[in-house]
């Protein structure tokens, strides 16, 4: 696979931009590569990213960082051959350079009182420690913390720590697959722990019950330059608090049976998008920018790129035995983003909105785990929630199949173009 020009999107002219692009370029001194004046630049750089698809392999990569590199190293002129080409070039160099050993240091909303073993997910291995991180790593962390004095605080200390092993070529990449790692595995807690219904609460409090902690550091990587002095952290996180659920042994074979049931399905990736979305939606205190960022998650299962709503809303409401009651509940969610999107509406009860939101999501996530044996893709699933929800409606449309497959049923005497109609009847 390799990058696309976005060819479906007639609204998309690379070559418009390219055209821009070119009348930046400086010139080079000899064996230099092409200059570009800044500022436009890295305006423009952006653009073409929107233009441009990656493949699966690459989706963890910069897509700014590889559109710089490949355009400064287009020589002659730029046009979209040419710069597609250069992306390719600057994907397949980056895909093979050597990979190192990170490890990424962070904290999770859990309680240090449940107990879990290690966790292998996407190619990591997540690791969770109930009192301190072990010896040597604690105490780089700790010096990391004091250098960078970033504004943000850790976990408490009765949260579980949690060290993700993982490899990459550069400590940025490594980070983002920790990150997906791990909000993956809370996002399947979160399903099973998260509340349904809050009448009373705080309303800037995020739905997540398991959430990350504020400090994330990041340890390893090649030893002849100081690739991995990294570290990211939650300026505006709301306060974490210990969760502990009722009956953790019971959450824990339930968690660990939907990954075995993730890892089986033929569509597996379109889950775990959808799945990561979810979570970080859910981890955001402002519970509008929360309600918008978690349709996109269900849009990512049943209207991916396109964003068809009325689609949205006919396959959710299938699932539902009351299924005009689920359309009508959509309809009313759906107004809301839009009055988000296009108005910036606030509500007072955006937090309700996201828990039923969240319930949808959760029955349509649920779904697709029970049934992916019965299908091969996400389009397959999504013409099968097309049907009619009606059941009589299903009955006439069984019946027309059945009338079709008689119909191409072949029979002793095959029909010709030059037979009579009264011939094959």
């Amino acid at each position: 696979m390799a990058a696309k020009w976005k060819k479906g999107n007639s609204r998309f002219k690379p070559e418009v931009v390219l055209k821009e692009l070119a009348k930046t370029r400086m010139p080079s001194l000899e064996g230099k590569k092409p200059a570009f004046s800044a500022i436009e630049f890295h305006q423009l750089v952006p653009v073409l990213h929107s233009m441009l698809s990656f493949p699966a392999a690459a989706k963890h990569l910069d897509p700014g960082t590889i559109i710089t590199a490949a355009v400064s190293r287009v020589e002659g002129e730029l046009t979209s051959t040419a710069v597609l080409d250069a992306v390719n070039q600057q994907i397949t160099a980056a895909l093979s350079q050597r990979q190192h050993e990170y490890k990424v240091l962070t904290s999770i909303s859990l309680s240090n009182a449940v107990k879990l073993g290690p966790i292998r997910l996407l190619g990591a291995t997540l690791r969770f420690y109930p009192k301190e991180y072990p010896a040597q790593l604690s105490r780089e962390r700790s010096q990391k913390v004091a250098r960078h004095n970033v504004p943000a605080v850790e976990a408490p200390g009765d949260c579980l720590k949690v060290v993700v092993a993982v490899r990459g070529t550069t400590s940025i990449l490594a980070f983002s697959s920790a990150s997906r790692a791990l909000d993956l595995y809370r996002a399947v807690w979160c399903l099973s722990v998260n509340p349904a219904l809050e009448l009373f609460g705080r309303s800037w409090k995020p739905i997540n019950e398991v959430r990350t902690g504020g400090i994330h550091t990041v340890h390893g990587g090649p030893s002849e330059h100081d690739d991995s002095d990294q570290m990211w952290f939650e300026p505006y996180q709301a306060n974490l608090e210990a969760f502990r659920p009722q009956k953790p042994d019971s959450v824990k074979r339930y968690v660990n049976s939907i990954l075995q049931k993730l890892s089986r399905c033929p569509y597996s990736s379109d889950l775990e998008d959808a799945l990561v979305i979810y979570v970080r939606a859910l981890d955001e205190w402002n519970q509008t920018a929360a309600f918008t960022r978690l349709w996109t998650a269900l849009e990512r299962l049943t209207s991916p790129d396109v964003g068809k709503y009325d689609l949205m809303v006919q396959r959710v409401a299938f699932l539902f035995s009351d299924a005009h009651l689920a359309t009508q509940t959509m309809e009313h969610l759906r107004e809301f983003r839009n009055d988000c999107i296009h108005k910036g509406t606030e509500a007072p009860h955006a937090k309700t909105y996201c828990l039923q939101l969240q319930t949808y999501f959760r029955h349509l996530f649920l779904f697709h785990i029970q049934n992916s044996g019965k299908f091969k893709s996400l389009e397959e699933i999504n013409a099968f929630l097309d049907l009619p929800a009606d059941r009589d409606e299903l009955t006439v449309l069984a019946r027309r199949v059945k009338s079709a497959l008689n119909f191409r049923t072949p029979l002793a005497k095959t029909m010709t173009v030059g037979d009579k109609l009264s011939d094959s009847v």
